[in-house]
């Protein structure tokens, strides 16, 4: 996906939320931690490897699970038509990003008129809240 050039006023295609109990992801980091493997880029690991503490590594992993829902409800196509989770990759949490869509996404995007999409996230101390905006220009 590209940006939308400064020139050319982007419109909001779709808008997604969502939102993510931290004790879900702890569940999963402590029984299952192999299935972030399948959810999260090379990129995404490394990115959750960094953090000092487990608390913070919780808190990323969560980070990217609602980011990736939310993007996927703002592109309007959900886990459907071949969609994986590793299409979508979110170079960081801890502000505003261009998110980058790669695979089936990607091409679903460009056929619906979406030439980016941006995302936020943020986490309170139960939960991790994030949204997510496709634009066309």
């Amino acid at each position: 996906m590209t940006s939308v050039p400064e020139h050319v006023q982007a419109k909001i295609a779709g808008y997604g939320v969502d939102i993510v109990q931290l004790q879900r992801i702890e569940y999963l980091v402590n029984k299952q931690s192999a299935v972030f493997n399948r959810l999260l880029t090379e990129n995404e690991l490394l990115f959750i490897k960094r953090k000092g503490t487990m608390t913070q590594k919780i808190r990323a992993y969560a980070l990217f699970f609602a980011l990736k829902e939310a993007v996927l409800k703002a592109c309007g196509t959900g886990w459907q038509e071949g969609v994986a989770w590793t299409d979508i990759e979110i170079p960081d949490t801890t502000q505003c990003v261009q998110v980058k869509l790669g695979g089936k996404l990607a091409g679903i995007a460009r056929s619906k008129g979406i030439h980016a999409v941006i995302a936020a996230a943020h986490t309170e101390k139960t939960i991790a809240v994030s949204q997510a905006f496709a634009l066309r220009s």
